[in-house]
């Protein structure tokens, strides 16, 4: 009971990660004037296009996860190794995230962005150990289904 609550604590922590980046981006391109052409006179390089790719990327893989914490019945026809690597990822991308609130909060002095980094730690956590606690359950089922296998009825020889 106590791994169900948690895979929906998580998704919904990764739902709620999705929708700050979303509508951080919706703000800053309707806040922010484009100043690049004047600042700059050399032509733009890749580097923005690749980082969106990253950014868009990295949402969906967190969608995903989401969707395979939350709905663990509906994902049964998934394939195993695609759940294993699926959850992998996504828990190496909240241990990334909170790599970065431990390494923003160690620049700074005490104030509200500390307090937000704590909690982005707090939360990235809960999603990195869910999706981890996830991995070895299925790794463990895995490794129970090869070493005992199901049971089979008897065959009726009447």
């Amino acid at each position: 009971m106590k791994s169900k609550i948690i895979r929906r604590i998580a998704a919904g922590v990764i739902f709620l990660q999705i929708a700050y980046v979303v509508l951080a981006k919706i703000v800053i391109a309707i806040m922010l004037e484009d100043t690049s052409a004047i600042d700059h006179t050399e032509p733009p390089t890749g580097e923005s296009e690749f980082y969106r790719l990253v950014a868009w990327a990295v949402l969906i893989v967190l969608l995903a996860g989401a969707l395979l914490l939350a709905l663990p019945r509906k994902c049964e026809r998934a394939p195993r190794w695609g759940k294993f690597s699926l959850l992998g990822t996504v828990a190496l991308i909240e241990c990334s995230v909170i790599v970065g609130a431990l390494l923003n909060m160690s620049t700074q002095s005490f104030g509200p962005d500390v307090v937000l980094n704590i909690g982005m730690v707090a939360l990235s956590g809960v999603v990195a150990f869910a999706s981890a606690s996830e991995l070895f359950q299925e790794r463990a089922g895995a490794a129970r289904s090869s070493v005992f296998p199901a049971p089979t009825p008897p065959h009726d020889r009447s």
